[in-house]
């Protein structure tokens, strides 16, 4: 089978409400959907967008990178399968993620199965964490109470600087809903003093965890704050790939290990890092970068393959677009079913598609 024609479908679809974060506020997410069509009319989906946090200068430099794909993919058989994917590592990791994600879906269509069972995936649904995103502690509060009336036993929460305003939530979801396990994600924005600082006050029964408390690169400034620190920690930036987890791993500078596949590089490097926790003995979870249904189903048929112990999953975001590309988007819950195919099992809204076309 080769692959005859490659699509790049910009969109530019707008948040339902802004998610502020402690690296800045997100209100859209802009991106590609690579379509790749085989002779036999079979067609794979991926998607490519830069990580809601990435410089927009860099991004748009990165983006570059696009315009050479029909040239190179087009003509190429898919029995050269594990080439056509080790070739995508000199690409930007976002554009690799894009297009692998379209040859995993295009090769487990062509097999009649769903990627979930072509990556050997045994589980047919995910546990999902909610996010809360309310704009103070009231709201805060009362999203958490909403979420555990809903069957979410975790909820993942963006914190910024104003600490003292995230430990009075932290104490307020502990009274309120004690049993709702919290995330408190804090992107790396965090000095070493700051760290400490806030591992110290925000040790508490329902944190599960504090996610990338440190800027990446530092792994003796993780461990370090890891072993002194009362609550666990997870890492997130700081897993770009397999050998990452490998690292953090041999310095004991993480708890548990968070993989996106935009951050990775798509559905083959997440199954290597989600592999290489699993070897490590860390529980991983597998979230989104706020991704389409495209970028979603791919997760979830990630997540179905993890090896080892997963973790409550951050994929229930799909209602944080105001608007998305495909027919149907997955139904969210305390546990996400993974689509059974074929391949990721979506398919494109042409309608859809037109209302939220970006700018290439």
């Amino acid at each position: 089978m080769r692959i005859e024609r490659v699509d790049l479908l910009p969109f530019s679809i707008p948040l339902a409400r802004p998610l502020r974060t402690a690296r800045g506020t997100i209100r859209e997410r802009s991106g590609w959907i690579v379509r790749l069509r085989a002779e036999e009319g079979t067609v794979g989906l991926g998607e490519a967008a830069a990580h809601p946090h990435a410089a927009p200068a860099a991004a748009e430099r990165e983006a570059g990178a696009l315009a050479p794909l029909g040239a190179s993919l087009s003509g190429a058989c898919l029995d050269r399968f594990e080439d056509l994917v080790a070739d995508l590592r000199t690409l930007p990791r976002w554009i690799a993620a894009g297009v692998d994600c379209a040859l995993w879906d295009l090769r487990a269509r062509a097999a009649g199965r769903s990627l979930a069972a072509t990556l050997g995936g045994r589980r047919a649904r995910i546990p999902v964490n909610a996010v809360l995103d309310a704009s103070d502690a009231e709201g805060c509060v009362e999203q958490g109470a909403a979420v555990a009336r809903a069957g979410f036993t975790h909820a993942k929460r963006k914190i910024g600087s104003d600490l003292a305003e995230t430990v009075r939530e932290v104490r307020a979801l502990a009274a309120a809903v004690p049993h709702l396990a919290v995330r408190l994600d804090a992107n790396g924005v965090w000095s070493n003093a700051q760290a400490h600082a806030a591992c110290a006050r925000l040790s508490s029964e329902n944190v599960e965890w504090i996610e990338q408390p440190l800027a990446p690169g530092d792994l003796t400034a993780m461990a370090r704050l890891r072993r002194e620190a009362p609550v666990p920690l997870a890492a997130d930036e700081s897993v770009r790939s397999k050998d990452d987890v490998d690292a953090l791993a041999g310095e004991g500078a993480a708890d548990a290990i968070v993989v996106k596949l935009v951050q990775v590089g798509g559905v083959s490097e997440g199954c290597q890092a989600l592999g290489a926790a699993a070897r490590a003995g860390l529980p991983a979870a597998v979230t989104s970068g706020v991704d389409t249904t495209v970028g979603l189903a791919a997760a979830l048929a990630v997540a179905s393959a993890a090896p080892g112990t997963l973790a409550a999953c951050g994929l229930a975001t799909g209602s944080m677009l105001a608007g998305d590309p495909c027919r149907t988007r997955l139904a969210e819950g305390p546990s996400m079913a993974v689509p059974d195919g074929p391949g990721l099992g979506v398919e494109l809204d042409p309608e859809a598609w037109t209302r939220f076309r970006g700018h290439a």
